[in-house]
């Protein structure tokens, strides 16, 4: 049976700005980015991959440095015998500002411009689809353009949203991918590890990105890397992430103390890779109204145990009714709030306000960013 081997990947976005970070961790995040896309050209090398598509977004925005572009045209020249298919994408599309054109490609590296089209690989009896955004969005789907060639196993790359028909990126809808008759779709645009999906004859998947960016983007990420035949795909998932993001929630009810605190958070993450990966954790449950959880004091005791970590302090405070004076500043307040609460769909925005409110009558400084 005849078949390529391939790699999928896509959503790079090189030169990212990591706004979330300081400048030191932002500009070894980006630096790392650039590590993970040349460890998937050595994996390209090590593994004979016969094809490597890409999904759209190599870059992230329109401010790439020209290091990057350099940087990007040494990387694809060490690959041995890997052909390289990219399907521009919503934020780096092919158009006359296109970073694409300043770049000085190798002649295995073919980059789709515009409409959907077809490139032909008689020696691998292999057809690859493809197209590109030309601007920011598509409101069309691209897919019902597919002119498959019977004989060859049929491949598409690109960057598109299965979420529907209202998507601004490319909309696919399930029955176009049945009806295209395709082999495979290498999807970009989603940042998540799909799976290998199926729907009649096509199999399809969001590689997702090989790099977390931030904390929308959590746990390991990476690759797809497999064979893909005449109706048949072998496919799976490889990771390639040098970093990974979690959000972590850990409960303190019942924690009266900073040290307490330190030491449930050490706790919940002692299985994780704490000098590696970059840490949310968010504080939740109910504290007394006389523990004033500091984040920045947690951070300055944990920072040395973590490469990167951040606080968000989402407790409660803990109310006590049998203790309260209704006739006291603190008493009336908490009255007033719990006869709006009658209405459920204010319901959580009053028990916000309740929080806020009580930590500011007891001259706490409250971080409106944590709500």
């Amino acid at each position: 049976m005849n078949k390529v081997k391939i790699l999928h990947c896509g959503d790079i976005h090189l030169d990212t700005p990591f706004k979330e970070f300081n400048k030191e961790v932002a500009k070894n995040n980006k630096e790392e980015i650039k590590r993970v896309l040349k460890n998937i050209i050595n994996i390209c090398n090590e593994e004979k991959i016969d094809i490597l598509l890409i999904a759209g977004d190599v870059f992230d925005n329109y401010t790439v440095k020209k290091e990057t572009l350099v940087y990007v045209s040494k990387i694809f020249k060490m690959l041995e015998n890997t052909r390289v298919f990219i399907s521009p994408g919503n934020h780096d599309p092919f158009n006359e500002k296109s970073f694409y054109t300043l770049i000085d490609w190798t002649e295995n590296v073919y980059i789709f411009k515009g409409d959907m089209e077809r490139v032909d690989l008689d020696d691998l009896n292999l057809s690859v689809h493809g197209f590109a955004f030309n601007e920011k969005y598509i409101k069309e789907t691209k897919l019902k353009d597919i002119n498959i060639k019977e004989n060859n196993i049929n491949i598409l790359v690109c960057h598109g949203d299965l979420n529907g028909k209202s998507s601004d990126y490319n909309p696919i809808l399930k029955e176009d991918i049945e009806m295209s008759k395709l082999d495979y779709i290498a999807l970009g645009h989603i940042h998540l590890y799909s799976g290998i999906q199926k729907i009649g004859q096509t199999t399809y998947a969001y590689s997702g990105c090989p790099q977390g960016r931030g904390f929308d983007e959590l746990d390991s990420k990476g690759v797809i890397i497999g064979e893909v035949s005449k109706g048949f795909t072998d496919l799976s998932f490889r990771e390639t992430s040098i970093r990974n993001y979690y959000s972590i929630k850990v409960d303190v009810t019942n924690l009266n103390t900073t040290l307490e605190v330190e030491e449930k958070i050490k706790d919940v993450t002692k299985d994780y890779k704490r000098d590696k990966d970059l840490f949310k954790i968010i504080l939740i449950g109910n504290t007394s109204k006389e523990f004033n959880i500091n984040e920045n004091i947690i951070l300055g005791s944990l920072k040395e145990e973590f490469y990167f970590i951040k606080i968000i302090n989402n407790t409660r405070v803990q109310i006590n009714y049998d203790h309260i004076n209704l006739d006291s500043v603190e008493g009336i307040f908490i009255n007033e709030i719990k006869k709006r609460m009658e209405d459920e769909e204010d319901k959580e925005i009053l028990e916000l306000a309740l929080d806020i409110g009580l930590r500011s009558l007891m001259n706490e400084e409250v971080n409106l960013d944590d709500y």
